[in-house]
């Protein structure tokens, strides 16, 4: 059966531009923004247990990454890369595992490729079980993070066309991502 509910969360916690992932028996949400005014939205991460239809604060991560980040669970870790730290401004070129059962964080290896302050240079991600890979579609680079070592390992780097204002998605099929 699903469940389908429009807000859960108190009402002064609503957001946007959010990652999210389940982790076992919590949702966990990520950063994002709390109006278009880019206003990050506090408390910054969360946790939500359906079972107890109840929300608590989780320890901020110790790098500046407010919304828009690529957000993927391992099964004992929330990976938290990239993303933006000011609404439609500056970004992050950081990374961070997150660990629910201590509450703790721990910083990986920044982003192979650097964003500098061009939010437009667009990312996306997929969890394959080991890695999270991760692509770069504007400057055709694809890169996984182990989180075991918190390094990055360039992959290949895809010729595709996407077209003048075009997006991609990353996709787990097996075990090849498309």
């Amino acid at each position: 059966t699903i469940t389908v509910e429009s807000n859960p969360a108190p009402d002064d916690w609503g957001r946007f531009g959010h990652g999210a992932a389940f982790a076992g028996a919590e949702a966990l949400i990520w950063g994002g923004w709390a109006d278009e005014g880019g206003t990050p939205a506090a408390p910054q991460f969360l946790a939500y247990s359906p079972a107890e239809d109840s929300w608590r604060e989780r320890s901020p991560a110790p790098f500046p990454t407010t919304g828009d980040a690529e957000v993927a669970w391992t099964g004992t870790e929330l990976l938290v890369v990239g993303g933006q730290i000011t609404e439609g401004g500056d970004v992050s070129d950081s990374a961070g595992a997150y660990d629910p059962a201590t509450d703790t964080w721990r910083v990986l290896d920044p982003l192979p490729v650097p964003r500098g302050n061009d939010a437009s240079v667009r990312m996306d991600a997929v969890w394959d079980g080991e890695h999270l890979t991760v692509w770069w579609p504007d400057a055709g680079v694809v890169a996984q993070l182990s989180p075991s070592t918190g390094a990055w390992t360039a992959v290949s780097t895809p010729t595709l066309e996407l077209g003048v204002g075009g997006t991609a998605d990353l996709l787990l099929l097996g075990d090849t991502v498309v």
